[in-house]
């Protein structure tokens, strides 16, 4: 009953929260500035995803994962940023926190199925842009573009593992062999994730005129986007070398793991409303005289496809120790929006995203002694091309990232706090182009039951 309290008032937390809203002026571009989904502990990673494959963490992205999770496993974050604009030789910071994720995933200990449940931003929108300019016969005015509003997704998965074995035999000085252990050689993961997406983006182009002889204008566009994108997923676990002492124990395992997510193209429903009024400014407040055009519209627009693949190679040596290189490429290719009905603001580009991440165990959990020994470091980097285009030039996006996973204190389960931090870069100060300077702090938790307190456990009796 706890669980469920705690799964509910985090889920009411989430969507009270409204829309989120970024601080970036690049968000005025196509539906806004793309929300990087995922885990806290994959953030650390670089946002390496298709591939990460962890027991004890929950990984959304990828749903084919599901079905190696040890347990139920319910999982929230908090993204909190603070971003340096920077225009020629004025700069502002600005800073920012919002609920990072909702995630819970039901898979009992000695099950290969998993099924999740979730709730993510997809794209956020929040700028304010002003422009003084001098207008023949008007004198002085201000261009004043505003942004707000964003796209979330609610989704449900499942995912199956299928683990194919093989016998390690153990001989004895002659070769003989005096036993055997049946372990996993290989295993094949597939799974899927059906996503709602809604929202609403409002942009609001408006100008105002210091001779107040003369009326304001402001042009109010909303853009309501909903409807359904499937995401499918695969997951290959190959075991490369293991070696075992003759006490059973393992000794040292080299295994590979390979991983991909597909979201097909798919139609989405879009509404617009675009409302043109004149404006006059009393005591600072903008007052709405008359309306010159109200007009609503209904049509579809194809969301692009995605792919991404990926590759990690683990190592576990002889003293415990465990490593793991990931990497992953992440393509879309938004240039098809360029062609629908649909208006957006600016050319979009296709995006190739570059991720690399490192994490290192100092000690397995059954053998650590102490919280450290336990816990998971990380090691990130990423390139994003973004879609947005100015001046003819494609803004690009890089960061390095670290991220520290530990155990609870005092907790028999194995449930983690996270922490992740991410330092990078978009655009540059040239031109009518902005350099953007970002920090990124990351907060999580993932939380699993004792499995002698199972969360949900079906009454004998009643």
């Amino acid at each position: 009953m706890r669980a469920k309290l705690i799964i509910f008032f985090s889920l009411i937390a989430l969507v009270s929260n409204g829309q989120l809203n970024s601080l970036s002026p690049y968000s005025l571009f196509g539906i806004g500035d793309l929300y990087r989904t995922g885990s806290v502990a994959t953030q650390g990673l670089g946002g390496v995803s298709s591939t990460w494959n962890d027991p004890y963490i929950l990984n959304p992205e990828n749903p084919s994962t599901l079905g190696s999770l040890f347990n139920t496993n319910f999982q929230t974050g908090l993204r909190l940023q603070s971003l340096r604009i920077t225009e020629g030789n004025q700069s502002q910071t600005l800073n920012a926190g919002n609920i990072d994720q909702f995630n819970f995933a039901f898979k009992k200990a000695k099950s290969n199925t998993g099924y999740l449940f979730g709730l993510s931003p997809f794209s956020t929108s929040g700028y304010s842009i002003t422009k003084q300019e001098e207008i023949d016969g008007v004198g002085n005015a201000a261009f004043k573009y505003d942004g707000s509003g964003g796209i979330s997704k609610i989704y449900i998965g499942a995912g199956h593992k299928i683990d194919m074995y093989k016998y390690h035999y153990f001989n004895d000085k002659n070769g003989n062999a005096y036993d055997s252990l049946r372990v996993v050689q290989r295993s094949i993961s597939l799974g899927g994730k059906v996503n709602y997406v809604f929202g609403n983006i409002k942009n609001v182009r408006a100008i105002d005129i210091a001779d107040v002889t003369f009326v304001d204008t402001r042009s109010t566009k909303t853009t309501r986007i909903y409807d359904f994108l499937v995401d499918l997923g695969v997951h290959y676990e190959q075991d490369l070398r293991t070696r075992y002492g003759s006490d059973k124990r393992l000794n040292s395992r080299t295994f590979v793991q390979l991983g991909a997510v597909y979201t097909p193209k798919m139609k989405m429903q879009i509404e617009l409303n675009e409302l043109v009024e004149s404006t006059v400014t009393s005591s600072g407040v903008v007052l709405p005289i008359d309306s010159s055009s109200n007009v609503t519209s209904e049509g579809t627009f194809v969301m692009p496809q995605n792919v991404k693949v990926g590759i990690a190679l683990h190592h576990h040596n002889k003293n415990g120790r465990q490593f793991a290189l990931a990497a992953d490429i992440n393509q879309r290719n938004w240039s098809e929006l360029n062609n629908s009905d649909v208006e957006l603001v600016g050319l979009l580009k296709d995006t190739r995203e570059y991720s690399l991440g490192f994490q290192f165990t100092p000690k397995p959990i059954e053998d650590a002694k102490n919280m450290l020994s336990r816990s998971n470091y990380r090691l990130g980097a990423r390139l994003t091309p973004t879609y947005v285009t100015v001046q003819d030039e494609q803004i690009t996006e890089q960061a390095i990232s670290a991220g520290l996973t530990i155990p609870l204190l005092s907790s028999r389960s194995a449930s983690k706090i996270h922490f992740g931090m991410e330092i990078g870069t978009r655009g540059k100060n040239e031109g009518n182009m902005i350099r953007e300077d970002f920090t990124n702090f990351y907060i999580g938790f993932s939380l699993s039951p004792f499995y002698k307190n199972a969360w949900f456990v079906q009454r004998k009796y009643e």
